[in-house]
């Protein structure tokens, strides 16, 4: 029952003492009545129906002390006693009001005719397995004499199911079932019958809980509520009562966390429900001591203008380090009439993206200290914000700072003469079809392009067929400044050889375009293809074999070592040399088994190379099958 845990503490609803009254069989009464209740705010009267009270009755004070007259006339009527909702009866005769009596009053309006004696034989029959083990013990009476008892009243009293459906023979027997310690307490279930439910027990933590003095606005120590119970079952399936909570608290997922924003003392009393078994109550305390008003902080104005004044004389210019010499005192800029020690919070903003801008701003000891390099050209604000830690309020200075904009980066431009002498040189050439290029074809590149900004360029050529989007058997390298054409064209075709310069910062490149003809002459007689099942001995003789390569678009490859693993461990210390997409080896021997085939490319200007790595299979020295590099991923070496 919610009243009895969130009330009575460790008393009992059922410790209702009648002082001056004789035992519950007697028919002798005096005058008036003291009823010590042992809580407030209790109503008792006495009913001739008994249904209502016959006048208004009394309603313990503040102690749980009232009085109520009772005369010769009146010892037929009935004692009710309401609180929180539940009503509680006795005969006028009797020293206790519990449950146990108000069984009595039920079997007495259930029987017109029958008397007090015989509602409570009535009563005591279904007690029967209590009072033959336990006879010196009168169930009308004070029930914490007898812990069983004590647990019957206890059930009764928390249920809600209607006295005359509940099986009280059946509620006797499982309370006596469980030994006088068991935390096992029988609860009535809708139904009327008893199951016995593991009562949740208070936690060490529980027992040692203190008061909480705490000032206005302060927040307390979070309390999470399962901690105040134990239980030997699922402590998930208890459930909280928590009455008393200040409003400005909150219980969320059982746990009470918040402030308290009146001052006093405040008392929570938390009970906890395992199916109907209840908990003892635990009481949480807490005293809210008033404050006297606290002032929040305040500016500084003619520190504020010194500031700006200073900030007007920077010049802080997009992309260009800030450097550590950008200082702020801030010793002067606050005032707190309270003395209170100011947290100071800088914070560093653009007016169009409402970011840092690429600033840092720093605290070292009384001063901000900018830094960093600001991206963009923008106005800056810089805000500072000085809080007491009593106030909500802050006091906050706002510094005005413009960054200036740059000479934007110019992208690189092409030199259209030295375009146009290139074009001149290539339709010079006289490029065939199956003649190879030689290494005497090259294009200066310097004369090319231009930077104003003077930024190093990156060179990128590509080269393809107009017609088939491949290299036609030409490659393009970088050397010394210049750009050199080398290999076999494949096909008779119109060639274009893009080259672009790009400085590192402008996304944007420039591009020279150069075209040229390859005419026609004897297209080279592709090497038919071997695979693993063809004999491959018979294209090797006295010790030398041929096998074709394919290439695929990665045709500036021009030599290639064979290997276990690594490519600084080859099988020969010769590189094997591309000619015609083919090559001639000598047989590595005896050797069977998987290799590996690493391909190479012209070294560029920077002294490095692309490398492609593919798989071989060897069989008695002999590589089966054509190597094939064409789904090779390039990888950039040293």
């Amino acid at each position: 029952m919610q009243f009895k845990k969130s009330l009575l503490a460790t008393a009992l609803l059922s410790v209702l003492t009648l002082s001056g009254c004789n035992s519950g069989g007697s028919d002798t009464v005096t005058s008036t009545t003291a009823i010590n209740s042992s809580f407030p705010n209790v109503k008792m009267c006495l009913t001739s129906n008994p249904i209502a009270c016959d006048n208004d009755g009394v309603i313990t004070n503040k102690d749980g002390i009232g009085q109520l007259v009772i005369t010769e006339q009146d010892k037929n009527k009935t004692i009710l006693v309401k609180a929180d909702g539940h009503t509680f009866s006795a005969p006028a005769t009797s020293t206790f009001v519990t449950p146990i009596t108000t069984l009595v009053i039920n079997e007495m309006k259930a029987n017109k005719n029958m008397t007090v004696a015989d509602a409570q034989a009535a009563i005591k029959e279904k007690f029967a397995d209590f009072t033959t083990k336990n006879p010196k013990i009168d169930i009308f009476g004070n029930s914490a004499k007898s812990a069983v008892l004590d647990k019957i009243v206890n059930a009764l009293e928390d249920t809600s199911v209607n006295y005359n459906s509940i099986d009280i023979a059946d509620l006797v027997t499982k309370a006596m079932d469980e030994s006088e310690t068991s935390t096992f307490v029988p609860v009535i279930q809708k139904g009327g019958s008893t199951e016995n439910i593991e009562q949740p027990q208070l936690s060490q933590a529980a027992k040692k809980i203190k008061l909480q003095t705490l000032k206005i606005e302060d927040q307390i120590q979070p309390i999470a509520l399962k901690t105040l119970f134990i239980l030997n079952g699922d402590n998930s399936a208890l459930t909280y009562d928590v009455e008393g909570m200040p409003q400005s608290l909150t219980n969320k997922d059982n746990t009470i966390k918040g402030a308290i924003t009146l001052a006093g003392t405040f008392s929570i009393n938390v009970v906890a429900n395992n199916n109907g078994a209840l908990s003892q109550p635990v009481m949480l305390k807490f005293k809210v001591i008033p404050i006297v008003p606290n002032t929040p902080p305040t500016v500084i104005k003619a520190g504020q203008t010194e500031l700006q004044n200073d900030t007007n004389s920077l010049k802080l210019t997009q992309g260009e380090s800030i450097g550590d010499d950008v200082t702020y005192a801030i010793s002067d800029l606050f005032n707190d009439v309270d003395g209170d020690q100011l947290t100071i919070t800088p914070t560093f903003k653009s007016t169009k993206t409402n970011t840092s801008n690429g600033i840092t701003v720093t605290r070292k000891g009384e001063q901000l200290v900018l830094s960093g390099t600001p991206a963009k050209a923008d106005e800056m604000t810089l805000t500072i914000s000085a809080n007491d830690g009593v106030n909500k309020q802050s006091a906050i200075a706002t510094i005005k700072l413009k960054v200036t904009a740059v000479t934007p980066n110019a992208v690189p431009t092409l030199i259209k003469d030295g375009q146009t002498e290139l074009q001149s040189n290539t339709d010079s050439l006289q490029l065939t079809q199956g003649m190879p290029i030689g290494d005497d074809v090259t294009y200066a590149i310097s004369d090319l392009f231009n930077d104003v900004d003077g930024d190093q360029l990156t060179i990128t050529p590509t080269f393809k067929s107009t017609k088939t989007n491949t290299s036609n058997g030409i490659t393009v390298t970088q050397q010394n400044g210049d750009l050199i054409l080398s290999g076999t064209p494949i096909n008779a075709d119109e060639m274009t050889l893009t080259i672009s310069a790009n400085d590192g910062i402008n996304a944007q490149s420039a591009k020279a375009t150069i075209t040229f003809n390859i005419a026609e002459g004897v297209k080279p007689e592709p090497v038919k293809p071997i695979t693993p099942s063809d004999d491959s001995s018979t294209n090797c003789k006295n010790g030398h074999c041929i096998i074709p390569i394919f290439l695929g678009s990665h045709t500036d490859i021009t030599s290639l070592v064979i290997a276990k693993k690594d490519p600084n461990e080859p099988l020969t210390d010769d590189d094997l040399s591309i000619s015609n997409n083919q090559i001639i080896y000598s047989k590595f021997g005896s050797l069977t088994g998987q290799y590996k085939a690493f391909g190479a490319s012209k070294n560029n200007e920077n002294g490095s190379f692309m490398g492609y790595c593919t798989s071989v299979t060897l069989k008695n020295g002999v590589i089966q099958g054509g190597i094939d590099f064409s789904h090779s991923q390039g990888q950039i070496v040293d």
